[in-house]
Formats: structure tokens, C-alpha cells, sequence
């Protein structure tokens, strides 16, 4: 059982810092006593950038120098000392007041290198941190002095990173993609994405060779769009010689590679394999299997709708591709083959004609030729939440929210629900009326809108709703609470919106549409709700 944490009152100053008096001991006190109160234990928190600038609390930089200065040294086991990314604040308190630290906080603890100098401890994140991450800094209940007196109580200090701050870039896409095999020893260029500016690309990017040695070649800044990647900061490594066939070499990056501060970007080693043969055969575009909703064509699947063509392809390599139409140049890197390009604001029955060109890392060029169209009109209906995971019972409680985004009553009569790809689902029965602007909840049969579960801790569904009723559960036994894809479509079977597999943090907490995106499914176009809850029918 966890004991509660003594009651202290903290004086907080600018950077961080606060007291914990404590009562004073018996004279005979045990070792494991709190801390005198007569010199009471004093923590100060100081955030430095790259140049040793001090940095606020709310701003910190994403390569920071976290400084913890105490009036005692700190020690205990386990380490008493956690800094945690993404994680609520009262679940960490909470679990700080008594060893060992729950998986679940492990699983949030940012990696650093840590320095102590007597009573400072300096800690530095191993890699640079995401722009507007909350992070915590924790001192635990069990933290000892030096005569093993214990701290007693909990310390927390929260941070938030910059998210303008321009220095904190490291790798984060290779050409050719880290780990592949059998590539051209005649490669005719390799390639570097970070997520921050950086300088110094001549002298500390380059091509390891199977001995270690600096394969000769040029390194310059490039537009990302060279490779087919998003971003603005990008380096291009053009070999001078062929590489050694049969033989393992590396892109590799060293501390002469600075990001915006002046700080060295974390070095980088991603290994790679040449074949023993040239490689002289294009790429290929494997055969796909499509979804309900798709068309084959000779590249691999079409998802079309009234706004939008989403292409989704599988090559028998890796490659870099590229789609021209009369109007635009889509790119992207497939590192294992795999790759979705999609040609969005088109608007209703347009047809247009495509180039698709896929480029191995030998440099040659596959090239297919496309005819592509877009529906008619389909009906304004969205997902806009969903509820997998309810304080109730599961799965006769869960729920999907939709709208009608359109001007006029739309009947949802055969409409249908369902996770996967390749079935229909839940029908909806008609007539199903939702009105312009309502919305409305796909329930299981058994759904009970008063029943809130133990406490009343689920949202109540207000009495206006509309629920639409399918079966004895929603999709395939119900949602999984790990997430799963959600498909809605009309009754001619074409995909009128969607949403990805997004898992619920916790128990009556939904997932909502964040996209402006009323159709698409795809990956960040849901987030969890901002209250920490669920807002049915509103």
C-alpha cells in the first residue's frame, strides 16, 4: 500500500526552487528520519541552452542542459532522480512517493547522460526533444542525504519545450534506408533528412567504408525535394567511386555537424549492405491486395472520393517515387517499398492523367502511366468520435459518433460500419434520418444511454441524441481499446469517411476528428479529447 507523502509547504522562485522543512527529530532519530528542518533541504532547477544561456521553464530548448542544485547530495535506491516526457503530472507524483517506479512511468523516462559534481547533478537527453513536448522533472519520496536521511516528500518541476526553437536537429531518414541490403555498389547518390537546420555538412557528413575509412565524395545541402521527402533540411552525399561490393558501409555524421545553436547533432551511424552484382533491374510494382473501396490499376490501389485520389502502391524495392500531373509533382520515399501518394482538392467526377515514376537506388527509373477520376458527390457524413474504451460495460457501451455536415437530411439506410478493409461490417436499417448539422451515435443493440458505469464516470449521453442501433456489438466484437481502423460507407460501398487506429489512454476517454479533413482516416487526423473525456452529441 502507498503511504501519502508528508505535508510540506514549497516556496517556488523563478527557476525552480523550493524548501521542504521538515519537524525536528527526536534526538535518538533513526537514520531514516526526514531531514533536519533546522537546515532545511534546498532544490534550485536551472534549464541552460547549448551556449549556457539560461532558459524559462515554458521554453526550454530541445537540447537542454538540465541543472539540479541541492544543499545536500542526493541518493537513494532505486535512483530517486526521473525526467519523463508526455506523462500527467498526478499519476507521477503519485507513484514517487513510494519504490519502485510502476512500468507505466518507466515507460515515459527520458534517456540522458547524467554528471554529478558533489550536490549538482546535470542531466543532458540523449537526443534532442520534440518542439512543445511537457516534460517533468521528479524527485522521489526515497531520495537520501548523504547520512541516509530521507527526503520524505515529492518534488515535481514541469517544463515545456520551445516550439519555435530552432536548434535540436538529428537524422531522421537515410538513402539508402538504414538496414537495407543487396544496394547498388554504383550508388549514385545518398541522402539525409533532418528535423532542424544544421551546418557544417561538407566536413561531418559523409559514406563509412566496410574498413572504416571516408569513401571520397561530395556532401552538400539540398533541397529535400531532390529525394522526394518533406522538409526544409536535407544533405546529398555523391559517392566520387563506386563502393565495395558485397560489403558493409554506413552513412554516418560526427560532432563537426552543428544544428542552429552551435550545438553537435547526435552522431549517426545508419548501416547499409552493397550487393555482390550490379543491380540492372528496375523496380516492379507488386501486386496489392484492395479494399472493398478500391480500384486496382497498374500500380496497386485507388481509393477515390469526391475531393480526393489516394494511391497506395508496394514496390519490390526500396524507392524513391514520383507523380506528375498536369498540375502538381507529388514525391515520396517508400524505404521498404510501401508508399500512399495522395492528389487532394480536386472536387467531384474530375478525371486526370498521371506519370508515376519509382526509382530504385541504382538510379533506375520505372515509369507507369496513369488515368485516375474522382466520384461524384458523396454524402457529407463524418466520424467525428469515437468511444472504445468506457467506464461501462464493454463492448455493449462503446460507441462512434457522426455528423451531417451537409445542408439537407441525408437517409443513412444502408450505410455500413465496419474495421476492416476487405468487409462490409454493421448495415445500418433504414430509414435512418440525421437531420443538417445533428449528430447521432452507431450503438450495439444492447446499448443503455443511462447506464454510466460504477461512480457515474462516464459522459452522460444527453436525451436528444440520436443512437442508430447495428448488432449485439460495434464492428468485429466490438473496438479494441488498442485502436483499430474504422471505415464508414455509403450503400454502394464507397468510403465516405474514416478513422485510424488511434488506442484510447484510458478508460472514458474518446478519440476525436482533429483534421479539417471530414473523410480522411489517416494517421493524426484523430486526437485524443481536449477535456480528457467525451463530448457526445456536441
Amino acid at each position: 500500500m502507498r503511504t501519502s507523502p508528508l505535508l510540506v509547504m514549497l516556496s517556488f522562485f523563478l527557476v525552480g526552487c523550493f524548501e521542504l522543512p521538515a519537524p525536528p527529530p527526536p534526538r535518538d532519530a533513526a537514520p531514516d528520519a526526514p531531514l533536519d528542518a533546522a537546515e532545511p533541504l534546498r532544490v534550485s532547477v536551472v534549464v541552460l541552452d547549448a551556449r549556457g544561456d539560461t532558459r524559462p521553464m515554458d521554453a526550454i530548448p530541445r537540447v537542454p542542459r538540465i541543472v539540479i542544485d541541492a544543499s545536500a547530495t542526493l541518493g537513494g535506491e532505486p535512483d530517486p532522480l526521473v525526467l519523463v516526457e508526455q506523462m500527467e503530472v498526478e499519476p507521477l507524483r503519485e507513484d514517487l512517493e513510494s519504490a519502485p517506479l510502476r512500468s507505466d512511468t518507466l515507460a515515459h523516462v527520458v534517456p540522458c547522460e547524467r554528471e554529478t559534481r558533489g550536490a549538482t547533478i546535470e542531466l543532458r537527453p540523449i537526443a534532442p526533444l520534440a518542439p512543445g513536448a511537457t516534460l517533468h522533472l521528479g524527485i522521489a519520496s526515497w531520495a537520501r542525504d548523504a547520512s541516509g536521511r530521507r527526503l520524505g516528500a515529492v518534488f515535481v518541476q514541469t517544463m515545456h519545450v520551445d516550439e519555435s526553437e530552432t536548434g535540436g536537429a538529428r537524422v531522421v531518414s537515410t538513402w539508402p534506408p538504414e538496414g537495407a541490403s543487396a544496394v547498388s555498389a554504383e550508388l549514385p547518390l545518398a541522402a539525409m533528412r533532418f528535423d532542424g537546420a544544421v551546418s557544417g555538412i561538407t566536413e561531418g557528413v559523409w559514406i563509412e567504408g566496410p574498413g572504416g575509412e571516408r569513401v571520397p565524395g561530395d556532401a552538400r545541402a539540398a533541397r529535400c525535394e531532390e529525394i522526394g521527402w518533406d522538409g526544409a533540411h536535407c544533405a546529398v552525399i555523391v559517392p566520387a567511386r563506386a563502393l565495395a561490393p558485397g560489403a558493409l558501409h554506413a552513412l554516418r555524421t560526427d560532432d563537426r555537424l552543428l544544428d542552429a545553436t552551435g550545438a553537435s547533432v547526435p552522431a549517426t551511424r545508419a548501416a547499409f549492405e552493397t550487393g555482390r552484382e550490379p543491380d540492372l533491374d528496375p523496380p516492379e510494382w507488386l501486386a496489392t491486395a484492395c479494399a472493398i473501396d478500391e480500384r486496382s490499376n497498374d500500380a496497386g490501389c485507388v481509393l477515390a472520393d469526391d475531393e480526393r485520389i489516394v494511391l497506395r502502391l508496394r514496390g519490390s524495392e526500396p524507392v524513391r517515387v514520383r507523380l506528375v500531373t498536369s498540375e502538381r509533382v507529388i514525391t515520396a520515399v517508400a524505404p521498404r517499398g510501401e508508399v500512399e501518394l495522395t492528389i487532394d482538392d480536386l472536387g467531384p467526377s474530375a478525371s486526370i492523367h498521371a506519370t508515376l515514376d519509382a526509382i530504385d537506388l541504382a538510379g533506375t527509373i520505372m515509369r507507369t502511366e496513369l488515368d485516375l477520376a474522382t466520384t461524384e458527390p458523396l454524402a457529407p457524413i463524418s466520424i467525428v468520435e469515437v468511444r472504445a474504451d468506457p467506464w461501462s460495460v464493454e463492448p455493449r457501451q462503446e460507441y462512434v459518433e457522426i455528423s451531417n455536415l451537409g445542408a439537407v437530411t441525408i437517409d443513412l439506410a444502408g450505410f455500413s460500419l465496419s474495421d476492416a478493409p476487405d468487409s462490409m461490417g454493421d448495415v445500418i436499417a433504414g430509414p435512418v434520418r440525421i437531420a443538417p448539422g445533428a449528430r447521432a451515435l452507431i450503438v450495439a443493440e444492447g446499448f443503455d444511454p443511462d447506464d454510466r458505469g460504477d461512480g457515474d464516470r462516464d459522459v452522460a449521453i444527453p436525451a436528444g441524441v440520436a443512437l442508430i442501433r447495428v448488432d449485439r456489438s460495434l464492428a468485429s466484437g466490438g473496438l479494441s481499446n488498442s485502436g483499430e481502423p474504422l471505415f464508414l460507407r455509403d450503400p454502394d460501398g464507397r468510403r465516405v469517411s474514416a478513422a485510424p487506429a488511434e488506442p484510447a489512454p484510458r478508460a472514458g476517454v474518446c478519440t476525436v476528428r482533429v483534421s479539417d479533413d471530414p473523410r480522411t482516416g489517416a494517421r493524426g487526423s484523430f486526437d485524443y479529447d481536449a477535456g480528457g473525456g467525451c463530448t457526445p452529441g456536441r
